[in-house]
């Protein structure tokens, strides 16, 4: 049975949910309670306030695993004083707990990415809306996140990806899940499962850290040529618990960030190139992990969506399709 793995039905926009009232009443109390004043409700429950200095901050619930980080996770790194290039790390107000947990997250004026991603969007699926240079920039992040020892933080026995674990448990669920929706075929699996039963893969390659769910609606582009990485939730509700780690293989994280960019050609090869040459990256090892984590976003996705993946995933069968999009 694979009913913890199944298709997962999502809502039309991944913002769209609103909490229940007597949340928003709690809320209302906090932020009382705190002397903020909200400036504007935003979309999954979260609002923007402001204190009477009128310095802006961000409201929203807050997970153990979030409250860790800023707590805990974010300190041990700031007191090593690495020299992030664009890597800007949230820093925050404060946490309250009621019946739950709110973090009030300082917030940073910069160009979003919550309209030009969009899986709904006009200009059509995934990232259309965003230029090509900004790759680049999504490169130099990881580049920054590179510096982080994750020796450093093993104490706080964050999740890291396990490419066994991923073969022998992940794998065969996903495969039998999309196989039954139909969105690939056996032949496609038993060409990946050749592809991936490979014990030099990643074994070039470095464990990094990341928010776990890399990709544009997460990251923040503001002044002083800085990337601000926010929602650090390690979501554990799909695949296993292996989706969303924040400890990855450096191309993991980078064909993570490639899946999310269907429909946009051009940004996408110019994340591989560019990613490629700053890690001496090989083909082999992108090549499996855009596999890996093209498998993963056609589980979690509708049907339609779900196929747009599968195209990919089928041509990434192929080495020539990833040596084309490495070719400078």
């Amino acid at each position: 049975m694979i009913s913890h793995m199944a298709f997962i039905e999502m809502p039309k926009s991944f913002e769209s949910y609103t909490p229940p009232n007597d949340n928003e009443v709690v809320m209302g109390e906090i932020l009382a309670q705190e002397q903020l004043k909200p400036i504007s409700f935003e979309p999954g429950g979260k609002v923007i306030c402001e204190d009477e200095g009128g310095k802006k901050f961000f409201m929203k619930r807050c997970s153990d695993t979030e409250r860790g980080f800023y707590t805990s996770v974010f300190p041990e790194i700031r007191l090593r004083q690495l020299p992030f290039a664009t890597l800007q790390l949230p820093e925050f107000r404060n946490i309250v707990s009621r019946n739950q947990s709110f973090i009030f997250i300082n917030y940073y004026e910069g160009n979003n990415y919550n309209s030009a991603w969009n899986e709904i969007s006009s200009l059509g699926y995934g990232g259309r809306g965003i230029v090509p240079d900004f790759a680049s920039r999504v490169v130099s992040v990881v580049k920054d996140f590179s510096m982080v020892d994750p020796k450093s933080l093993a104490s706080f026995n964050l999740p890291m990806f396990s490419f066994d674990s991923w073969l022998q448990g992940n794998l065969p669920l996903i495969s039998e899940a999309l196989t039954r929706r139909d969105i690939v075929n056996d032949g496609h699996i038993e060409r990946a499962r050749e592809l991936l039963d490979d014990s030099d893969l990643f074994s070039h390659s470095r464990i990094v850290l990341t928010n776990g769910d890399f990709y544009p609606r997460n990251l923040i582009d503001y002044p002083g040529n800085k990337v601000l990485v926010i929602d650090w939730e390690g979501r554990k509700d799909y695949v296993g618990d292996q989706r969303n780690v924040f400890f990855n293989y450096i191309e993991n994280h980078i064909a993570f960030f490639f899946a999310h960019m269907w429909g946009n050609y051009a940004f996408q090869r110019r994340l591989l190139r560019d990613a490629a040459e700053k890690f001496n990256i090989r083909p082999r090892d992108m090549q499996a992990a855009v596999l890996i984590k093209s498998l993963e976003q056609c589980l979690i996705w509708p049907d339609d969506l779900a196929r747009r993946q599968a195209e990919t995933f089928v041509h990434a069968l192929d080495i020539g399709f990833i040596d084309d999009l490495l070719r400078p």
